[in-house]
């Protein structure tokens, strides 16, 4: 495969969908490109200024659009990396350039992207107005600066559908925001999968989920045979304002979550397994849970693994689990809980307090646990979200004195 000459560019104010690829030097575009069925050459179009490495897009009547040519053979031909699947001639093509629109480029994730082969970079938000997927769908989306880039959904759909589907690739975001415009009445996730999808994916970094005015419904869900390599890795995330019961919803077996400073807010139960079956194995460290009704709830622990977290002001319980397996829970600080503990068992140590109505829903916990009830408030200010430690004795100071650190990004 030909390495890609850079990212895929997407500008929905100065780029074009009928006269750029998005990749390449020179900007070259026409109306006269031929293509035969199970054939990597294209004819018919201007090569000036074009290398090896940059994309080619063709509007083909369907199949494939995208390819990354491999050689330039002549003036007027080029052999891409991938066969194009009709024999037509007097198409629209194009080299180089800005793409304006997802909305009007899906065929890009399984043309190009979901062999890994090109990054896309948005310069711009994007709107979207269906879901993009499931065919092959896989790649790298990230902001092309250090500023969050929004994917704004109209539909009561998701965003992505579907994935190329194992441990190995997958949906890879960066500084990309999630909201969707459709209403109080949206039922669908931000990430969808099932029986017809495959498997799904997902790896974030310092992505923002969901939108306080135009709210996402739950982070990922879906349903059937396809659950061992389908999940979210999320690092310095935001999950926030979800409809649903659950922002990140789970199922028996179905997915194993690793969260990992990221941060959880104003949703009802920021992370759960609904109905009254087993719950799911996942990982919780360095995250902050603010004003959720519930922060982690499932029936069954299965093997969970939370540390290091902040939970403050929760209305119901900071975590409720049905506790049939053993769970790793230790080196959190609950501040401002109604019910910081909702479990029977203790299998959860060395956790910090401050101003808690309840610690333990059974009193009995509490021995032998090592936990420390702080006598000062340790946030710099947690109603204005800076949960940054203060240095009052007792409180902030104490934590310090420690080297305990606590909360994510």
């Amino acid at each position: 495969m030909t390495a890609p000459n850079g990212s895929i560019l997407f500008n929905n104010s100065t780029g074009s969908d009928t006269t750029a690829s998005g990749l390449g030097a020179a900007n070259v575009y026409g109306a006269g490109a031929s293509t035969t069925g199970a054939s990597a050459v294209v004819t018919g179009i201007s090569t000036t200024g074009i290398r090896a490495g940059d994309l080619l897009w063709v509007q083909s009547s369907s199949g494939r659009q995208f390819s990354i040519i491999a050689s330039v053979d002549s003036s007027t031909q080029v052999t891409c990396d991938d066969n194009f699947d009709n024999t037509e001639s007097g198409r629209t093509w194009a080299i180089g350039g800005k793409r304006a629109t997802l909305e009007n480029s899906r065929e890009i994730f399984p043309d190009v992207a979901q062999y890994l082969k090109g990054v896309i970079h948005l310069e711009t938000d994007q709107t979207i107005n269906s879901r993009i997927g499931p065919t092959g769908l896989a790649g790298v989306i990230e902001s092309a600066d250090d500023t969050i880039k929004t994917i704004t959904q109209t539909a009561n759909a998701a965003h992505f559908y579907g994935g190329y589907g194992s441990l190995y690739s997958g949906l890879i975001f960066k500084k990309i925001k999630f909201a969707n415009s459709y209403g109080s009445s949206l039922n669908q996730p931000i990430f969808l999968w099932d029986n017809g999808s495959s498997y799904q994916s997902v790896f974030a970094e310092q992505c923002v989920f969901g939108d306080p005015t135009n709210q996402c419904y739950t982070l990922q869900s879906g349903g059937g045979s396809f659950h061992y390599y389908t999940f979210v890795i999320a690092h310095g995330c935001v999950i926030q304002n979800m409809l649903d019961v659950y922002a990140v919803s789970m199922t028996l077996d179905q997915k194993r979550p690793s969260f990992k400073g990221c941060l959880f807010r104003n949703n009802n139960r920021a992370i759960g397994a609904p109905g009254t079956g087993g719950g799911f194995s996942g990982t919780v460290m360095d995250c902050i849970f603010d004003s959720n009704a519930y922060g982690v709830q499932q029936h069954r622990s299965q093997n969970m693994n939370i540390q290091g977290n902040i939970f403050y002001n929760h209305s119901v319980a900071a975590i409720s689990i049905g506790l049939q397996h053993p769970f790793n829970c230790n080196n959190n600080l609950f501040v401002n809980n109604a019910v910081c503990f909702n479990s029977g068992k203790p299998y959860y140590y060395k956790n910090y307090f401050y101003n808690n109505t309840v610690k333990f829903s059974v009193s009995s916990n509490e021995s032998l646990l090592g936990d420390v009830d702080l006598t000062a408030d340790p946030f710099v200010s947690a109603a204005n979200g800076n949960f940054n430690l203060n240095d009052f004795p007792g409180g902030g100071n104490l934590l310090r004195a420690k080297y305990y650190e606590l909360g994510g990004n």
